[in-house]
């Protein structure tokens, strides 16, 4: 093994990094409120792009619609293009929390980005299309008490949300009702790191315990509420659906426009 490069662009913890594999360019933020991009072919070419008042927390890099996102240690998520250098800001949004964004996850399958903050909430957003970033905003929230959380993924299949805490425990939040349907104590401190693999329903999670554990997860969990939703909307959809029959039979229906899905368990919520 050998370095071949190193780039001290930073004077305080990297948050996230992100390779552009297409222009070779090295992109970083850090809690010293600075976000760089650097040149792989040109160790000594770097420039910051931006600095904010407070340190960044996250950095996720879209490289299929070349866009960055980045989240703040004040709740804020800045959106970048990269199509062209210097990347150039095309959205910065506060979510309704003001404290730090440790958790961001992106939902392509489903088109949702998920935070979870230190404050104890979790904050959902539609995932804009490229260039109509402006159009990103917040869908819902919910508050998780004096759970704080540090690192989220998605069981886009079963629509639920997994969630690490400080405290070690893994939730599974099922988002047909925006509440926790599972949870155990993973490690023994803070959860850093979780990935998730569907085709195998596997669950990596890593902590400050030292400790990488490996978790095979059900196919549906058990849980009376949620089946009991599920009952529910499909009593509610057979409803709406002679309704409409009948509707269609007497007089002319207006056409109506589909529900996004998550407006289903935002109405559940507090």
């Amino acid at each position: 093994m050998e370095q071949i490069a190193e780039y001290n662009v930073h004077t305080d913890r990297v948050m996230g990094i992100g390779i552009d594999v297409k222009t070779n360019f090295l992109y970083s933020c850090s809690t010293d409120k600075t976000f760089w991009v650097s040149d792989l072919l040109r160790s000594k070419n770097s420039q910051m792009i931006n600095s904010t008042e407070v340190g960044y927390t996250n950095l996720e890099l879209d490289q299929e619609n070349r866009r960055i996102f980045l989240t703040t240690e004040h709740g804020e998520i800045y959106v970048y293009s990269i199509v062209s250098y210097p990347p150039i800001l095309v959205r910065n949004m506060q979510t309704s929390s003001l404290s730090s964004i440790r958790a961001f996850h992106i939902d392509k399958t489903n088109g949702y980005i998920f935070t979870g903050n230190v404050g104890g909430k979790i904050c959902i957003m539609n995932l804009p299309p490229v260039n109509k970033e402006k159009l990103m905003s917040e869908i819902s929230n919910f508050g998780v008490g004096e759970m704080k959380i540090r690192v989220c993924v998605t069981n886009p299949e079963n629509r639920e949300l997994m969630t690490g805490d400080e405290s070690g425990r893994v939730v599974i939040w099922s988002l047909k009702i925006g509440k926790p349907i599972y949870l155990w104590h993973a490690h023994d401190m803070a959860i850093t790191q979780m990935q998730y693999e569907k085709d195998n329903r596997q669950l990596w999670t890593g902590g400050k315990d030292m400790r990488i554990k490996l978790w095979i997860l059900p196919e549906k969990w058990v849980s009376e509420e949620v089946d009991l939703f599920d009952k529910e909307e499909k009593y509610n959809i057979a409803d709406e659906s002679i309704e409409k029959k009948e509707k269609k039979e007497g007089e002319e229906d207006d056409d109506e426009e589909d529900e996004d899905d998550v407006t289903g368990w935002c109405r559940f919520l507090d």
